[in-house]
């Protein structure tokens, strides 16, 4: 029953948090999941978990683009990142992917 009520919240409170949409839950789930899923034969990374990890990377990149375009939530971590300037200026979407 914990597992039931935890683990569809988890990802909803990390999406609240980071600045992703609500209803993506269920896929960021699914994707870590995948991500973390072992073969007790194998000692590296599954080969969906590679996968899932591109996957991951991928929807974190448009997740960027499309709050640069649109805006991100007001003081979340994505927000943050978008903003933040450097040396270099600011990071692009595939850098901002890679710390999300």
């Amino acid at each position: 029953m914990v597992g039931d009520l935890a683990q569809p919240m988890a990802p909803f409170a990390a999406s609240l948090v980071s600045g992703f949409p609500t209803e993506d839950g269920a896929l960021l789930r699914e994707v870590v999941d995948r991500f973390f899923a072992r073969d007790p034969d194998t000692e590296a990374m599954t080969e969906d978990g590679m996968a899932a990890m591109g996957d991951m990377f991928e929807y974190f990149a448009r997740l960027s683009a499309t709050a640069r375009k649109t805006g991100a939530v007001e003081d979340s971590v994505l927000a943050r990142l978008l903003a933040w300037e450097g040396e270099d200026g600011k990071l692009d979407d595939q850098a901002i992917a890679s710390h999300l």
